[in-house]
């Protein structure tokens, strides 16, 4: 319904217009185009109501108003002949060819009736037929016929072949109290309305919303500013709905939908800082390469989301892969390098310092890897060479003699000044690289 109601008309099946027709004329073409394919669509969707209220019919003049609830012209034309009415045959199998004299001739006989009081003596099944011959779609029945039929009535009986659906729709909502909250009918409403989407997209289902808001207020530019916020909000809530499903792509594609970028970012950040867990490669991927989300953004999120967790390691990890390289380096200092020392854990801590190349542009400040990076590195070569059964690394190519090694760690450890920050952990670090200076280096001088 939504492509038949918003799509180009082109795309529809409608050969292009000559040039030189006037713009209300090419507006009726398309009108008539578009209520003519939204008429075949209504058709298909109640041809099952139509078999069921017909299998619970009474009369064939019953039927006969039935056949019209669907548009079904040649069978409620057979249906008057099985009841020995062809006057009233031969006036419906005329309808939908905007005979006007129809209405007229329908609209006469009432008035006959009406006049000589014989109202009250004519089948209701026939007075029914009548009305919807004569124009008048607002008829009471004793079929339980659905919103979709009694909007059907006045598109196909209440209105002319000239007019546009938004005539329906209007004529439709002011007379039935058939009201639904289905989405076709909110579809409807949207034709030719220049309601707000604070009056319109008020579904319980959040994905419904959304969905109007971004196919057609956001495609068709029929929102405002202050719409936008409303639509940045249905965002927001549909993806969590998602998120809650453990559909992460789904949410962050919703997420993506969001006006401002500043604020996609940080929910992105946010979504994937609480689903860490349901990250694999894959979702990842999907992420990167379907959505083309910054690899950067969803690192930096899992980072956050391992300091939450104080799992230092995997933070610094998780930085370095984003090449956040001097917030990795701050992480190293200030959490894993101590904790690695203090464990004894060399294997750990030279596994992390081999993912940073300080010579290059695109890494930690070289300055500040001098009084930091660069400690904890030599210490653990020259840890490997002292002790190798214990510290057995991957990857050690520096070729650098242990004399070299030496001389540059006792230089850094005499330089390292206190911080004012420091933490506990890094102050007994420091204390055990000093007495490892000692014991291993000094003495063997």
């Amino acid at each position: 319904m939504a492509s038949l109601l918003f799509d180009p008309i082109t795309l529809l099946g409608l050969e292009p217009i000559p040039e030189g027709y006037s713009e209300s004329t090419e507006n009726r073409i398309v009108n008539q185009y578009r209520t003519k394919l939204l008429s075949k669509w209504i058709k298909r969707n109640v041809a099952s109501d139509i078999q069921k209220q017909i299998a619970k019919s009474t009369s064939p003049l019953l039927n006969a108003f039935i056949y019209l609830a669907g548009n079904s012209v040649t069978k409620a034309a057979l249906a008057a002949t099985q009841e020995k009415s062809p006057h009233l045959a031969m006036l419906i199998s005329l309808l939908g060819t905007n005979d006007d004299s129809i209405r007229k001739t329908a609209k006469s006989q009432l008035d006959t009736w009406s006049q000589t009081g014989s109202i009250p003596y004519i089948s209701k099944d026939i007075q029914n037929v009548y009305e919807l011959l004569a124009g008048n779609a607002n008829v009471e029945t004793e079929v339980d016929l659905t919103w979709l039929q009694v909007f059907g009535l006045h598109l196909w009986y209440d209105s002319t072949i000239y007019e546009s659906v938004d005539e329906a729709v209007k004529r439709y909502t002011s007379v039935s109290k058939t009201f639904t909250n289905t989405i076709e009918f909110e579809l409807l409403k949207l034709v030719g309305s220049n309601t707000t989407p604070v009056n319109v997209l008020n579904f319980k289902n959040t994905w419904v919303s959304w969905a109007l808001y971004v196919i057609l207020y956001k495609s068709l530019s029929l929102y405002s500013d202050d719409d936008e916020v409303i639509g940045d909000q249905l965002s927001l809530d549909f993806a969590l709905e998602l998120e809650k499903a453990g559909h992460i792509v789904e949410a962050a594609f919703v997420i993506c939908n969001i006006s401002r970028d500043d604020l996609v970012q940080r929910y992105l950040q946010d979504l994937v800082g609480r689903q860490v867990d349901l990250l694999t490669d894959s979702v990842i991927t999907e992420l990167v390469s379907g959505l083309h989300i910054p690899e950067k953004i969803i690192l930096e999120a899992i980072a956050l989301n391992y300091r939450a967790k104080t799992d230092h390691v995997n933070e610094c990890t998780a930085l370095i892969n984003a090449h956040d390289w001097n917030e990795a380096h701050k992480v190293l200092l200030h959490y894993v390098a101590p904790q690695c020392v203090i464990s004894n854990d060399i294997t750990t801590l030279y596994s992390i310092l081999a993912k940073f190349s300080p010579d290059s542009n695109d890494n930690v400040d070289p300055k500040a890897w001098v009084k930091g990076g660069q400690v904890y590195l030599d210490y653990a070569l020259l840890y490997e060479r002292i002790e190798p059964d214990q510290a057995k690394l991957s990857g050690d190519e520096s070729g650098e003699p242990f004399g070299k090694l030496a001389e540059r760690f006792r230089r850094s450890l005499a330089a390292w000044q206190h911080d004012t920050d420091e933490n506990f952990k890094v102050g007994v670090t420091r204390t055990l690289l000093n007495d490892f200076s000692k014991k291993y280096i000094e003495n063997r001088e």
